[in-house]
């Protein structure tokens, strides 16, 4: 076993040509030879941060839009 990250440096079965890469939340270690599904996954990862920024932008807008409706004062408008 590895000290520093606690895998195996050779799986059982495989020979000793060097260390197994870690694997990676929602791709498992499919980026190494690209099966399983990997480019669906890596277009859905895509779309979601996509969708997740575009989300808070409008959420900022609001909140900004909300701030001015509320003429809350000059205070609040430095602090934006």
């Amino acid at each position: 076993m590895s000290d520093e990250s606690g895998t195996q440096d050779t799986p059982a079965g495989s020979p000793e040509g060097g260390p197994r890469p870690e694997p990676i939340r929602f791709f498992g270690t499919t980026w190494v030879d690209h099966r399983g599904g990997y480019a669906l996954r890596r277009a859905g990862v895509a779309a979601g941060s996509l969708a997740a920024a575009v989300a808070s932008c409008l959420i900022l807008r609001f909140a900004y839009e909300g701030l001015q409706i509320a003429d809350t004062g000059s205070f609040v408008t430095v602090l934006v």
